[in-house]
C-alpha cells in the first residue's frame, strides 16, 4: 500500500510539473490529488503543503476543511482550530460543517485538559509592624538601704561586790568512834572429790601365724649333676693322658740334617 502511494505521488508530481502554468485550475486539481495521496500515506506535513498550494491556485472552502483535518491528525491543535473556523465561516451548512464543529469542541476540550492546573497563590502573610523606637521601659525604683545602727557603747561596767572572806572557819566536832567487833571466820572443810578412773581398754588377742620350715637341703655329693660333672672331668683327664703317652714314644732326630753344601776336600 505504501509503495502504491509513493508511486502515485511521483506520478502526480510529474504531472503537476508538466501542466502549463496558465492553467491554474488544472494545477490546483493536481496539487489537491497529490495532497490527498500524502494524507492517505500518513505524511501530513507534505499533505498540508500540497493542500495550501491547491487553495492558493483555487480557493475552495472544502480545501480548508482538508487542511484542518491534516493539522488535527498531525497534533497541531491551534492551526486545526484556525482552518476549521475559516471553513465554517465560508460554509456554515457545508457537507463537512457538522464534523468540523465536533472536532472544534473536542480540540477545545483537549486544550482545557492540557492546561496546567491553576495553583492558588498562598495567602500573603502580613508583616509585623516595624517599631521605629521601642517604648522606654521605666526602671524599678531604687530601694533605700536600711540605716546602720551602732550598738551602745558601755563606758564602765558596774563593779560586782565580792563575797566576804572567812578568815577561820568554825571547827566542827567529830562524832565519837564506834568499836567494831570482828568475829573469826571458821575455815570450811574441803571434801576431796575422787576423779573417775578411765575404764581399761581391752587389748586384741594376738593372731597366730603358722610358719612352715623349709625342707632340708641335700648334700652336694647326693645330687645328680655333681656326679655328671665328675664323670666328665675323668673322661677328659683320661683322654689327655693317653695322648701324652702316645706322643712320648715317637723317635726324633736330635740333630736335624741341613743337607750337603759341597764336595769333601
Amino acid at each position: 500500500m505504501r509503495l502504491v502511494a509513493i508511486a502515485a505521488i511521483l506520478v502526480l508530481a510529474t504531472a503537476a510539473r508538466a501542466v502549463e502554468p496558465a492553467d491554474s485550475k488544472a494545477q490546483a486539481k493536481l496539487h489537491f490529488k497529490l495532497g490527498r495521496t500524502y494524507y492517505d500515506a500518513g505524511d501530513y506535513k507534505h499533505a498540508i503543503d500540497e493542500y495550501q498550494t491547491a487553495y492558493r491556485l483555487l480557493p475552495l472552502p472544502d480545501i480548508l476543511f482538508n487542511i484542518g483535518q491534516a493539522y488535527r491528525l498531525a497534533g497541531d491543535r491551534a492551526h486545526a482550530l484556525e482552518y476549521y473556523a475559516r471553513y465554517l465561516v465560508l460554509e456554515p451548512e457545508g457537507r463537512g460543517s457538522e464534523e468540523a464543529r465536533q472536532h472544534v469542541q473536542e480540540l477545545h476540550a483537549e486544550e482545557e485538559r492540557a492546561k496546567p492546573p491553576v495553583v492558588a497563590k498562598p495567602p500573603v502573610v502580613a508583616k509585623p509592624p516595624v517599631v521605629v523606637n521601642p517604648p522606654v521601659v521605666a526602671k524599678p525604683p531604687v530601694v533605700a538601704k536600711p540605716p546602720v545602727v551602732n550598738p551602745p557603747v558601755v563606758v564602765n561596767p558596774p563593779v560586782v561586790a565580792k563575797p566576804p572572806v572567812v578568815v577561820n572557819p568554825p571547827v566542827v566536832a567529830k562524832p565519837p568512834a564506834v568499836a567494831v567487833v570482828v568475829k573469826p571466820v571458821e575455815p570450811k572443810r574441803v571434801v576431796p572429790v575422787e576423779e573417775p578412773r578411765p575404764a581399761p581398754i581391752a587389748r586384741p588377742a594376738p593372731i597366730a601365724i603358722a610358719v612352715t620350715a623349709p625342707p632340708p637341703r641335700k648334700p652336694i655329693y647326693q645330687r645328680a649333676w655333681f656326679w655328671g660333672v665328675v664323670g666328665g672331668a675323668a673322661v677328659v683327664i683320661g683322654v689327655g693322658v693317653g695322648v701324652g703317652v702316645a706322643l712320648g714314644k715317637t723317635e726324633r732326630d736330635p740333630v736335624p740334617s741341613m743337607g750337603s753344601l759341597g764336595a769333601a776336600p
